[in-house]
């Protein structure tokens, strides 16, 4: 990547975290914002000043936030075996106590 690309790159980025800033502080302004979720948007504050642009995911929380309705997060995957759903397999015998306490004796050879 040539010195230009690259400073085109870095241009685009502070574009973006301009842009993001400008996002969470206009929902931040909104009157009607829990105080937690005012909370994490003053961590996404932070986190742009030192770390750079949002996500994808973040960006779109902020403008259905500011936009005034409810974010719903996309299920990317869903937890059968922690929440009981996942249907069982055969039964396997417990090897703690199947197993023998010692390994056998070798052999004693009669030479």
């Amino acid at each position: 990547m040539s010195a230009k690309q690259q400073a085109e790159a870095r241009g685009r980025v502070r574009d973006q975290v301009s842009r993001d800033a400008e996002l969470v502080g206009a929902v931040l302004e909104r009157e009607d914002l829990e105080p937690d979720a005012r909370e994490r948007f003053t961590d996404m504050l932070v986190f742009l000043e030192r770390h750079g642009p949002l996500s994808p995911k973040q960006r779109e929380w902020a403008t259905a936030v500011l936009e005034g309705r409810r974010y719903e997060a996309p299920v990317e995957y869903a937890n059968l075996i922690s929440s009981g759903r996942a249907p069982r397999g055969r039964e396997v015998a417990m090897l703690v106590k199947d197993h023998p306490l010692k390994p056998p004796r070798r052999p004693v050879s009669d030479e």
